[in-house]
């Protein structure tokens, strides 16, 4: 089955990941604020903070395929004090490397032996977020993918 942080990992390690400095894990918005206060002076923008919920749905009757929710919150800096105009810039940015990274996963989703095999292209939702943390910004990025096992 895919999974985000294990296929990013690897593209980091590959430096194919565009301009990522670092991923993270976490569960849950409240453990992302806590990574990053706790990380304050030593985190690397652009980052990735990869969402380890566990949380899907199974088809068991029907298709027999399990279908699991992803989350990836791309975090590109923290603006001067009220600057509205940086932290636009900030989501923009962080939504053009999200755009980057899901059409890289795009790419590798078709077949088995690909590194995103499952990652369903046509399921993608995003949001801005921020301020969190210490007044950080960037966009959160959900997705599904897809695992038949038979049937």
């Amino acid at each position: 089955m895919f999974g985000t942080y294990s296929y990013l990992k690897a593209k980091l390690e590959a430096e194919q990941l565009f301009d990522i400095k670092e991923i993270y894990r976490v569960r849950g918005i409240a453990s992302l604020d806590e990574m990053l206060n706790e990380i304050r002076n030593g985190i690397k923008y652009p980052c990735v903070a990869v969402d380890m919920g566990f949380e899907g749905k199974l088809d068991l009757a029907d298709k027999q395929y399990d279908k699991s929710y992803h989350t990836m919150h791309i975090l590109t800096g923290i603006p001067t004090v009220n600057n509205v105009d940086e932290i636009d810039t900030l989501i923009l940015d962080a939504y053009k490397l999200g755009r980057k990274i899901l059409d890289q996963m795009s790419a590798e989703c078709q077949y088995p032996k690909q590194p995103a095999f499952g990652f369903d292209a046509k399921d993608i939702h995003y949001s801005a977020i921020g301020p969190v943390g210490m007044q950080c910004y960037g966009v959160t990025f959900d997705f599904v993918s897809r695992n038949d096992f038979g049937g």
